[in-house]
């Protein structure tokens, strides 16, 4: 396929590219409730290269003018499918300039051009779209010709919850805390006439019934790494190692049982190469925001044209538990004071969805896809059925 009018082209971005693709960022538009400008400063090109094993970017130019008009990514990366490391192409989108927005047959043009120049290096390839993008959703979803389908995955959400909370057993209110309702007390077989005691970082739950002990601490990445093991071929898109791309920089979390791993966690900090600047609050959220959401158990609101002060989480728990998988995601929240709230995603078919939704937070939707270039639907019928694992910090 030749470029439009043959004015514009498609090229590898080069190292001298990233203030180019950084005023695209710069002039992305801002839209829904919360209106969020995404960036990746200093440098997009190493950003993006943080998360994967390649970084495929194209840039748009105008050959009447010279300027970039814009840019499309594919970000390689190994990823779980049927409990088999394969590649993985994640497509963040074509970003243009405003003034280019309106040029559709560029969009067909672009991933045509990006299919090309990772097609021998990716098995297939994966996509979200905000929700609340609707005008793109509906563009997409519509089967053209010269486009690759867009098969719908499920939904994706992603939970900002308060961090810095204060520890169960120290004076802290926290409704989420684990053995504040009897029913959790129970499920974990701890005694009536147990204290819960905080200690040195750690929170110990002992067990009269079994001579147990439940406790929640930082963890080392090689422990993080055997319980990932086990359980990462078991939920597709998961990545192939905590040691993989910028997850090896994450914090760890381990919630042990007699000493063993009952789950597992991470808290990553991306503030340095990815930001989340708000720009606007409208509807509720403008209310909301000037509200003490703190002390109501949920985030802080940043001010406008401040970036959020946040992280990104993970957490697996021994047979999908929601109670284990409470009481490491209390400890996680408590050790991560530094930052105003802390976020982790999860798709519709995630076991521990449910418990998440109960929490005191924020969030916001996405819309899954599988992006069919062959117009098969061959590898979308695979994922169907399955349970999926996808990483807030990758997307």
């Amino acid at each position: 396929m030749s470029s439009p009018n043959d004015r514009f082209e498609l090229v590898p971005a080069r190292r001298s590219d990233w203030p180019d693709i950084k005023e695209i960022y710069d002039n992305g538009e801002f839209d829904g409730g919360i209106a969020v400008q995404y960036l990746r400063d200093p440098d997009p090109i190493a950003s993006f290269e943080r998360e994967g094993d390649r970084a495929v970017i194209l840039m748009l130019r105008d050959r009447q003018t010279n300027k970039a008009a814009g840019f499309g990514a594919c970000i390689i990366k190994k990823v779980f499918k049927d409990g088999k490391i394969v590649n993985m192409g994640y497509l963040t989108g074509l970003k243009l300039l405003p003034e280019y927005r309106k040029k559709v047959m560029l969009i067909p043009y672009a991933y045509q051009k990006l299919y090309e120049h990772t097609r021998d290096h990716v098995d297939f390839y994966f996509t979200t779209i905000l929700k609340e993008n609707t005008a793109v959703q509906k563009m997409l979803e519509k089967p053209r010709k010269l486009m690759p389908l867009y098969e719908y995955l499920g939904d994706y959400r992603v939970f900002f919850c308060k961090s810095g909370i204060k520890a169960f057993g120290s004076g802290g209110s926290d409704i989420e805390a684990l053995g504040k309702r009897k029913s959790d007390i129970e499920a974990l077989g701890i005694g009536k006439s147990e204290a819960s005691i905080f200690r040195g970082g750690m929170n110990l739950y002992k067990s009269s019934k079994a001579g147990s002990q439940y406790f929640a601490r930082r963890c080392s990445r090689d422990e993080a790494e055997t319980f990932f093991a086990r359980h990462a071929p078991e939920m597709d898109l998961s990545l192939e190692s905590v040691s993989a791309y910028d997850l090896k920089n994450a914090v760890f979390y381990g919630l042990y049982k007699d000493d063993a791993l009952a789950a597992c966690g991470y808290v990553l900090n991306q503030q340095h190469y990815k930001q989340y600047v708000i720009k606007n609050y409208s509807g509720i959220y403008k209310l909301i925001s000037k509200l003490p959401t703190r002390l109501l158990g949920y985030p802080s609101f940043p001010r406008i044209n401040e970036a959020a002060n946040c992280a990104c989480a993970g957490l697996w728990a021994e047979n999908d538990d929601s109670i284990l998988a409470r009481r490491l995601w209390q400890f996680m929240r408590q050790d991560a004071r530094e930052f105003d709230f802390i976020m982790i995603g999860l798709h519709e078919s995630h076991p521990l969805r449910s418990y998440f939704e109960k929490t005191r937070h924020i969030h916001y939707d996405s819309s899954c896809y599988i992006v069919d270039f062959e117009h098969d639907k061959k590898v979308y019928e695979t994922f169907s059925g399955k349970r999926l694992y996808i990483d807030v910090a990758f997307l």
